[in-house]
């Protein structure tokens, strides 16, 4: 089941997509978020239940997993919340010795662990920001007062309509595209029917294309914020922990992150997760300060880390420095359980995990 924000909203589209009924983005993301904290407290709840089964055989069942701690940024809030806190989340590192999509679009999409634009200016006095670079599509998501707005890259037209389909939940009906110049660029541009929401898709240079949905007084506002985009920068997509090289060299296909704020308005991890594999096989570590999945008796040993596997295969459970990681390798089992935990053993923490830039 979903736990995350991210995933709660791409399930939900997922759900609707062959509905005729327009997506509301308040309402949806009011919805996820309502979910994933219903998702949290029961999980609070079972943790607890089975901590105090637990604790009558603490000799026998070995290291409990602790509680959450209370200090650790709150699950994500609800945009539509005055209190809601909000700050300057554009601090992922910046990744100097790579190009900026604009002067390489052809490596748009082709290294997860970077991002060939960057979005800094529209991160301040936000309550969550993910970055997310895969094989189609880079992109970031920004959660503003009301709106989210996403801005993404792609090296093809096919590329961006994927980034497209998954961020369909952030728009309503929109109006039919209308030709538009961006950067002295040819684009389109759509507007959200009877509200202040606007998508504009245009090619930067040739062999890249991009697209931003944001809220804005006017078409001219949104080009303007189009225009922020820094598309001669690039940033590394970065967690407070990495996952280390194994035999046979599983390629890494996937990277996001998400920084949220936290009640005095500082930027902190939220979650992140790093998705791994070759053809169809995949292995997700997904780590967050929330309650990952199953807690089993007799914890596995993978190098100095403790882990609780499910019986049935295919999902363990991690805690490490405060965050709990779910790792899920499907339903094909394509490792045995001693590689996984070999792999498992070659995860690393970061020095701070309060400073991306030791991540």
């Amino acid at each position: 089941m979903p736990t995350d924000l991210d995933q709660l909203i791409t399930q939900s589209v997922h759900q609707r997509a062959d509905s005729p009924v327009p997506l509301d983005p308040a309402g949806l993301m009011r919805t996820a978020i309502a979910k994933g904290r219903r998702i949290r407290t029961r999980r609070r709840v079972a943790k607890a239940v089975v901590a105090v089964v637990a604790v009558a055989g603490i000799a026998v069942a070995g290291t409990l997993v602790p509680r959450r701690d209370t200090v650790s940024p709150l699950p994500a809030p609800d945009p539509s919340d005055s209190s809601t806190p909000t700050g300057n989340l554009g601090v992922l590192p910046d990744a100097g010795d790579q190009p900026g999509a604009a002067a390489r679009p052809d490596l748009v999409a082709t290294d997860p662990r970077v991002m060939h634009f960057s979005v800094d200016t529209f991160a301040k006095n936000t309550w969550r920001a993910t970055w997310y670079s895969g094989p189609d599509f880079e992109s970031v998501e920004i959660g503003q007062t009301r709106w989210m707005t996403t801005v993404m890259v792609a090296r093809s037209a096919a590329g961006l309509k994927k980034g497209r389909q998954l961020f369909a939940a952030n728009r309503t009906i929109m109006s039919a595209p209308a030709a538009v110049t961006i950067g002295g660029r040819p684009g389109t541009s759509s507007r959200a029917v009877g509200l202040d929401y606007w998508s504009l898709t245009w090619q930067p240079v040739d062999g890249l294309w991009a697209a931003i949905d944001t809220q804005a007084d006017s078409l001219d506002d949104a080009i303007a914020q189009a225009g922020k985009i820094r598309l001669d920068q690039a940033k590394r997509c970065v967690l407070p922990f990495w996952i280390g090289a194994r035999t046979g060299a599983t390629p890494l296909v996937s990277c996001s992150v998400a920084m949220v704020a936290d009640r005095s308005g500082n930027a902190v991890f939220g979650d992140g997760e790093l998705t791994f594999g070759t053809g169809g096989n995949r292995i997700r570590f997904y780590g967050s300060d929330s309650f990952g999945g199953g807690v089993y008796k007799r914890p596995l040993k993978a190098g100095p880390y403790n882990v609780w596997a499910d019986p049935r295969g295919g999902n363990w459970t991690m805690l490490v420095n405060d965050i709990f990681l779910d790792i899920s390798s499907g339903s094909k089992k394509a490792y045995s359980r001693q590689q996984m935990l070999d792999w498992f053993a070659t995860m690393r923490m970061a020095p701070d995990q309060q400073d991306p830039k030791t991540w």
